[in-house]
């Protein structure tokens, strides 16, 4: 037969009967839990254990606080400063300049080696993959004033 246990509401562990007066009574004495986490943290060590778990430090490349658990997934998926590569140019910039740079350099056209149609580079692949039925090339030219043109 399997001693019979009882959960100590204090550090959350079955405990046996046996034992448990004298466990409950060490317990609440040297362990209390992380209002963070709720995890049963030794009174000595509460305040490395926050240090180590919950305290926030700053990315050292965005500046934003952060927890040091959470700091390498910041780095990977969050980090505003994280060095991204441009698919159309190669070029290795900070993640919040890197839309706006896509935006800009997916615009620039260049022409099709096969149909001679400029294309802008965030189409290229499409219009490769299309053989060069996309975008649709005009059969009619645009009929526009003169004026207009001008003007801007």
């Amino acid at each position: 037969m399997a001693d019979e246990t009882k959960l100590c509401l204090n550090c959350k562990r079955d405990i046996s009967v046996a034992n448990f007066v004298m466990h409950e009574m060490h317990c609440r004495r040297h362990i209390v839990l992380c209002e963070h986490c709720g995890e049963p943290v030794n009174r000595t060590e509460l305040e490395q254990h926050f240090n180590d778990l919950h305290a926030k430090i700053p990315c050292e490349k965005c500046k934003q606080m952060v927890s040091k658990p959470d700091m390498s997934k910041h780095l990977a998926n969050d980090c505003s400063k994280k060095m991204e590569r441009c698919e159309f140019c190669e070029l290795t910039l900070p993640r919040n300049e890197l839309e706006a740079h896509l935006d800009y350099c997916g615009s620039r056209t260049d022409s099709c080696p096969l149909c001679k149609q400029y294309i802008m580079q965030k189409d290229k692949l499409r219009h490769e993959s299309s053989r060069c039925t996309y975008p649709e090339v005009r059969s009619q030219p645009v009929d526009f004033d003169i004026g207009e043109l001008q003007q801007l």
